[in-house]
Parts: C-alpha cells; structure tokens; sequence
C-alpha cells in the first residue's frame, strides 16, 4: 500500500479510521503499536503495519483490501511456477489459512519491506514447500525464487533479471555450507530461531548470530557479483539491492537476551 508524506500520530488515527473503520483506532492504540514494532510514525511502511493489524482483527475492508491489492498482485507469481489455476488457488487458499487462522502469522509483519512484498515471501515460500511435498527436490534455485519473486524488484525488467539471479546463484555458491544451510532453514523452511537453535544443540543467541551473520556475507557476496556484471547507475544498484535485503529480512520478532 503506497505510503504519502510522513505524517503526526492523530493523522495516522484519522487516516487509519478513515481505511478501516470497524477496527477503531486511537492515538494509544497506534502508539502501543509502534512501540511493540520499534518503527516510528514517519516510517515508510507504518501504514501497511496498520493494515495487517487491522487484517489480524478481521476488519473487513482490510481484507477486502488485501483480495484487490495484494492477492491479485501474487497470482502471477504463482503461475510462473507452472502449476496451473488450480495449484495457484489451492496455495492461496493455504496463505489465508496460515495469515488469518489459528495462530494468525499475519501478526508476524513488522514493517521491514511493504506487506505486499512480506506476504508474496510468504506465498512462494509455501508454493516450494507443496512442490517438496510432492517429490519435487529443494535446490538453491529456490533461493533464487524466493528473492526474484519480491514485486520490488520490477525495476529489473527483463533486462537485467537473468543477469541478477545467474549474480545471486554465484553469490549463493561462495558462502560456506553452514551459512547456506541456515539460509534455506530461515527462508525456505521457514524455521524459527528456537528451531535452528535445537537443530545445531546452540543457544539461541548463537543461532541469531549465525543466520545474520550468513545473510550479511551473502548479500555483501550479492552486491559484488551484481555490480560487477550488470550497467546501472548507482541510485539503481542500490535500490536492487535494498530490495533484496529486503526479502531476505529476519522475521524473528525477539531478539536475543543473551550472547
């Protein structure tokens, strides 16, 4: 959801109120929101932070919204894997089940990249793993898929996409094992902190350590293998490459008490 200039927190109620009224915001509301999320009220994504507040409470023109905006904008995603209408809406119909059921992982945004862009991640992560369940081998192109598939990454057209997933594939292959192997647990297992830290027998504040470490060298790894091979100015190199930082962000809420 496109964000306008920064605005005060009785802008945001008013604006808020105004997109999804039946979840009745308060300045106390939003305020208890950002705090819980450590994002400011001029951040670029404190609207979309709203929205799936909102989505997590039900308001049904949130949801309403989320159909027009965001799932008719993942669908295309969705096909390029090939599986026909009726594997694109069975994945769909689990993404709204794991968002919006149960434990209602829609909370787990906290406005690092827009949502359209979190719940995309979501989406293709959940396509590997129907893919997986029927026989189809994990490889690290899905690595490749997980971050090529991010909307914010349009700017590279046709032009320069090869060009960056053949740079990402390089990239990937250059970092040690251990540090591919916690890559795919955190992004295409989709497993939690406590999860990896059981796996490897470490404390918890270890494992954190471990997959951001990787994903720092991975995207430091990213960013000379792009640069080097692709013709773009700076302010567009840079903004690649934020946009794949971005599909790569930890979505791990707490951070670790302990060293």
């Amino acid at each position: 959801m496109a964000e306008g200039p920064s605005m005060t927190i009785v802008e945001l109620v008013q604006e808020a109120n105004r997109r999804w009224p039946s979840s009745t915001w308060t300045a106390q509301r939003c305020e208890q929101l950002l705090l819980q999320r450590a994002i400011s009220v001029d951040h670029d994504n404190v609207l979309d932070l709203l929205w799936a507040e909102a989505l997590a409470h039900g308001d049904a023109a949130a949801l309403t919204q989320f159909e027009a905006n965001i799932v008719n904008d993942v669908r295309p995603a969705l096909q390029k894997m090939s599986r026909g209408d009726d594997f694109c809406n069975e994945i769909l119909q689990r993404m709204r089940v794991k968002l919006f059921t149960g434990t209602k992982q829609i909370a787990g945004y906290r406005g690092a990249g827009s949502l359209a862009a979190w719940v995309q991640r979501v989406v293709i992560r959940e396509a590997l793993m129907a893919l997986r369940s029927e026989g189809s081998t994990k490889t690290d192109d899905d690595m490749v898929t997980i971050v090529s598939a991010d909307p914010t990454l349009a700017i590279l057209k046709n032009t320069y996409r090869d060009t960056f997933q053949a740079s990402f594939r390089a990239a990937f292959s250059t970092i040690s094992a251990r540090e591919r192997t916690l890559l795919r647990m955190c992004f295409l297992d989709g497993l939690g902190l406590n999860e990896i830290a059981t796996a490897y027998n470490i404390h918890r504040a270890t494992a954190f350590r471990w997959v951001r470490d990787a994903r720092t060298v991975l995207l430091q790894a990213v960013r000379e293998k792009f640069a080097a091979t692709a013709q773009l100015e700076p302010s567009q190199l840079d903004s690649v490459l934020q946009a794949v930082a971005t599909s790569l962000e930890l979505d791990w809420h707490d951070s670790p008490d302990a060293t």
